[in-house]
């Protein structure tokens, strides 16, 4: 029978969670003002599924990004959005117009979890019911949200583009 080896302090945990009747792992990344442990926690249904989730976000901090666990699309947009603040209220009125219809199909998707036919769903859709220029414009819109969150250290992929 192989033995299990124990890790070592300060490495990655992993172990079933019976109440979630899933698997959970968890990087301590460091300390809190109070002083408590800061952790970063991921579930899944099986073990290895947990194993690469912990080895993304490992290349996720070793990148020094450090998204938070339910930033969105939509959350994405809004940031965007706020920031436009050099531009004329005609042309931010129109791309609130255009993140809104983008919010109503894929903005409850995490942007961490965003994949390219998540976008190209998107702009098919709008598509069907839309000029040719204003998907281009949804599509220039999640270019730059998505832009703009790598600029801030929110995610290290930038799908839309």
């Amino acid at each position: 029978m192989a033995e299990t080896k124990r890790l070592a302090r300060g490495e990655d945990s992993i172990y079933y969670d019976r109440i979630r009747d899933r698997w959970t792992g968890a990087i301590t990344v460091g300390w809190k003002p109070d002083g408590r442990r800061d952790r970063i926690t991921v579930r899944g249904r099986t073990k290895t599924e947990v194993k690469d989730k912990l080895r993304a976000k490992h290349q996720e901090l070793a990148a020094g990004v450090r998204t938070p666990a339910k930033y969105t699309v939509e959350q994405c947009l809004k940031d965007w959005l706020e920031t436009l603040n050099t531009q004329a209220e005609s042309t931010v009125t129109g791309y609130r117009i255009m993140a809104r219809h983008l919010t109503g199909l894929i903005g409850n998707v995490k942007l961490t979890e965003l994949k390219v036919r998540d976008v190209d769903f998107a702009l098919g859709t709008l598509a069907e019911r839309l000029s040719t220029r204003s998907v281009r414009l949804a599509r220039m819109i999640l270019v730059h949200a998505s832009r703009n969150a790598m600029v801030n250290d929110l995610v290290v992929r930038h799908v839309a583009a």
